[in-house]
């Protein structure tokens, strides 16, 4: 030891201070930031909501999560196009591949601007802070609170690739109007999957995180737009975008759809939401398209019926060979007024004439025709409950008649009981 002092005493001052300023940065740097623990909630999985889905994969209901966001599922580097990766990157973090963790540069300029406007202008978070930032939830403003995130962001990026990092700050990001990553995003803004997303679209979603409550494009598009536009010129200055691709994008009217979760077959979730997973998707067997058919179906048949104050149908659609139910419709509308919320198909009720085809065709079984001559004459049946005496609906009785006469008017099968 006392061999080394006598070797930095020969070392010349400002050569000294050079190497332990860069000791001190190596310390700082590398060691520090692995003593700093990450936040917990970055290390647990997303806080989903439930996802329910038809048999071709179409989303039939998206309910919020328990902290009332719409939140959709993590995404993997691979299923993000390359067009919203570089978006993202040149509206939030364009060195992002290059740095580790902190934007030097980017601090350096943002302390500049600051500094000139003589108040807070610029920041220079970069996407790992602002993952952390997110992963910390509400947090004063504070320097230890920006000095803690900085170390954290630094101890991520020496645990994390780069790639990992990228994928859950995406899937973990507001995009306003309780969308929360990508995925919900392009669902909620475009009803669209991720994959199908076009570059001015994806400059659209990039450029909300900014400022999600303030650019709202269902209140106000305009300022959005502005800040697509400014997101498209970053990526064509970084060279992602050329000339032409520019242009197309520049042209490109975005049409929103405005997807909120959705409400297909809300009577079928209903009968299976007690029994569904708190979170994460839902496989039904609902036919979206069948379903969607059902219902107009519905809707068609009591409008021609309204005459006769018909207000509401059940319909329910069974594969045979499964016993899957490929569609139901409980209602003419669930959010009629006139209980519209009553699911026909499952309410309990007297089955009423439903069941006299079952009764003709079992005494068709038992070797009865439709041309078959049976009474119909009152009858009384002893029961455990009494007396039961089967009527018809106008209440009375037309004598001998063939099974065909009698089921096509509905009359009561009195002399097939028992058959």
């Amino acid at each position: 030891m006392k061999g080394l002092f006598t070797i930095i005493q020969f070392i010349p001052r400002p050569l000294r201070w050079l190497l332990m300023a860069t000791g001190l940065w190596a310390l700082g740097y590398h060691a520090v930031p692995q003593l700093v623990p990450l936040p917990t909630a970055l290390l647990e999985p997303l806080p989903l909501g439930r996802v329910y889905v038809a048999t071709d994969g179409t989303p039939l209901r998206h309910s919020l999560n328990a902290e009332g966001q719409r939140v959709g599922e993590e995404v993997h580097l691979d299923q993000i196009p390359e067009g919203f990766v570089q978006a993202t990157l040149a509206a939030e973090d364009k060195r992002f591949f290059e740095h580790g963790g902190i934007d030097f540069l980017a601090t350096a300029r943002a302390l500049l601007e600051n500094a000139k406007a003589g108040r807070i202008t610029s920041g220079a978070s970069t996407i790992t802070q602002q993952l952390i930032k997110i992963s910390r939830g509400p947090q004063s403003r504070t320097l230890q609170a920006k000095l803690v995130e900085a170390l954290q962001a630094r101890h991520l990026e020496m645990t994390w690739s780069k790639g990992r990092i990228l994928t859950a700050y995406l899937s973990r990001l507001s995009y306003g109007n309780l969308f929360t990553g990508c995925n919900a995003a392009a669902q909620g803004y475009f009803r669209k999957p991720l994959s199908d997303l076009t570059p001015a679209e994806c400059a659209f979603l990039a450029g909300l995180p900014q400022a999600p409550g303030r650019l709202n494009p269902f209140r106000k598009i305009e300022p959005v737009i502005q800040r697509q536009q400014w997101v498209l010129s970053r990526m064509r200055d970084l060279r992602w975008l050329d000339g032409d691709e520019y242009d197309m994008a520049l042209s490109q009217r975005v049409r929103l759809q405005g997807y909120h979760g959705g409400f297909i077959a809300p009577h079928a979730i209903g009968l299976i939401e007690a029994e569904a997973p708190e979170t994460g998707t839902v496989q039904t067997t609902i036919d979206a398209a069948l379903q969607k058919q059902v219902e107009s179906f519905v809707s068609n048949r009591l409008e021609s019926l309204r005459a006769k104050h018909v207000n509401h149908a059940a319909v329910v659609v069974i594969e045979n060979q499964t016993g899957a139910v490929r569609a139901l419709a409980g209602s003419r509308d669930y959010f009629a007024a006139d209980g519209g919320q009553i699911n026909g198909a499952w309410a309990p009720r007297s089955p009423g004439s439903a069941l006299k085809p079952f009764t003709y065709a079992r005494a068709f079984e038992r070797g009865f025709t439709p041309a078959s001559v049976i009474p119909d004459l009152p009858v009384e049946y002893q029961t455990d409950t009494g007396v039961y005496r089967p009527e018809n609906y106008d209440l009375k009785s037309y004598g001998p008649m063939t099974c065909r006469m009698a089921l096509g008017n509905s009359y009561h099968p009195d002399y097939l009981i028992g058959v």
